[in-house]
């Protein structure tokens, strides 16, 4: 695992009133995944889609749960159904606005 900054999906609210913020997070990434320590918790990012996998007390039980969620067989189509989502257009469109601004 390397240090690096990456960003995360907050969606907010449901149906069509929904909207999406982008933050970014300085953490560790390993591959497609970043995780960080946000207040008491450790998190785990989906970092092509944004999306929080798990959170979790310490570090190594965060890195158990996401390599169980990234083993089950449904993952593939979670993170095909995220892709395919009006909400990781948002996302992709929101990213590239703050990687203009440079920050």
């Amino acid at each position: 695992m390397t240090k690096g900054k990456y960003f995360i999906l907050n969606k907010k609210g449901y149906g069509s009133d929904a909207k999406i913020e982008v933050d970014t997070r300085e953490g560790y990434i390993d591959g497609d995944f970043g995780i960080c320590k946000s207040g008491k918790c450790w998190v785990a990012t989906h970092i092509p889609t944004g999306l929080k996998l798990v959170e979790a007390s310490t570090k190594q039980e965060l890195l158990e749960q996401v390599h169980k969620r990234i083993s089950a067989p449904e993952f593939e189509a979670i993170v095909t159904a995220a892709k395919n989502s009006k909400y990781h257009k948002m996302f992709e469109t929101e990213k590239q606005k703050i990687l203009l601004k440079g920050e």
